[in-house]
C-alpha cells in the first residue's frame, strides 16, 4: 500500500490534556495482569468471539493498515494480524496495559506487524484517511466525548473503510436483563477483587455503563459524525453489541 505512519508517543504530545483522570488510568494499570483472565471468567470465553466478530465487520476487501483504538492487552489487534492486515497499530492510554499487550504479540510472534503507542483517542496523531480498518472493544464507557472520537476516527479512515465498536449494552428491563445486572453488580465486583486484587476496578464496571448511549443514540452519534450504511449486532443475550459504520 506504501503508507506508513509515524505515532507520536502521548507522552511528548504538548497542550494536550488527559482526557480521563489520573485514577482511572491507574485502576486499569493495576489489574492489566489479571485483565484477560477476568474477561475470561466475566463472559465464560465468549468474549474472544465477540472480538473476532467486532475484527471482521470492521474489515473490509482491503486488509492494508489497522488499529485498534483503546486497544487494552491488544486482542483486537491480534485478530487484525491473523486476519492478515498488513499493519496494526494499537492504542491505548494504560501503560500497563500495553506492556501486556507487547508480550502477547511476542508471544504470538506477530511483533513485525504491531506496533503500540499511549496516545489520545480524543486527538489522532495520524494523517487524514490513514487506515482501512478501525475496530474497539469496549472503550466508550471510558471516553469522554463519543462524538468527537467518532468524528476523529471517520477523519483517520480512507474512504469506504470501516469502523465497529464492541460495546456493554443496556439491557431491557425484563428477567434476562435482571439476572445480568444482579450478576454485574452483586457477583462481579468481590469475584473481581479476588482475581485481580482492586474491587474498586470491577465495583467501577456496572456504574462505567450508564456511560455509555443506548444502541438506538449510539447509531445516531454514528450516522451524525458522518459514517453510512450503520448497523448493530446484540449478542451475549443482549448484553453486548457490535455497532458499525463505513466512510
Amino acid at each position: 500500500m506504501g503508507r506508513s505512519v509515524n505515532v507520536i508517543p502521548y507522552e511528548k504530545r504538548d497542550g494536550i490534556p488527559d482526557e480521563k483522570p489520573d485514577a482511572v488510568r491507574k485502576m486499569f494499570n493495576s489489574i492489566a495482569l489479571r485483565y484477560d483472565l477476568m474477561n475470561d471468567i466475566m463472559t465464560g470465553g465468549l468474549h474472544r468471539r465477540w472480538k473476532r466478530l467486532a475484527v471482521k465487520e470492521s474489515l473490509g476487501k482491503n486488509k492494508g493498515m489497522a488499529l485498534d483504538l483503546a486497544c487494552g492487552t491488544g486482542d483486537l489487534g491480534l485478530i487484525f494480524a491473523r486476519s492478515g492486515a498488513e499493519k496494526v497499530i494499537c492504542i491505548d492510554f494504560s501503560e500497563r496495559m500495553l506492556d501486556v499487550a507487547r508480550m502477547k504479540a511476542k508471544r504470538k510472534a506477530v511483533t513485525r506487524r504491531l506496533s503500540f503507542s499511549r496516545t489520545d483517542a480524543l486527538n489522532l496523531p495520524f494523517p487524514d484517511a490513514t487506515f482501512d480498518s478501525v475496530a474497539t472493544g469496549f472503550s466508550l464507557r471510558n471516553v469522554d466525548g463519543i462524538a468527537e472520537m467518532f468524528k476523529e476516527v471517520l477523519r483517520v479512515l480512507i474512504p469506504g473503510g470501516r469502523f465497529a465498536v464492541l460495546e456493554l449494552a443496556h439491557m431491557k428491563s425484563s428477567l434476562t436483563g435482571k439476572i445480568f445486572n444482579f450478576y454485574f453488580k452483586k457477583i462481579i465486583p468481590p469475584l473481581g477483587g479476588i482475581i485481580t486484587g482492586d474491587r474498586a476496578a470491577y465495583d467501577y464496571l456496572p456504574e462505567s455503563i450508564s456511560n455509555v448511549p443506548g444502541v438506538d443514540e449510539l447509531e445516531v452519534k454514528m450516522t451524525k459524525s458522518g459514517f453510512s450504511n450503520v448497523r448493530f449486532r446484540l449478542l451475549g443475550w443482549g448484553s453486548v453489541v457490535i455497532i458499525s459504520g463505513e466512510k
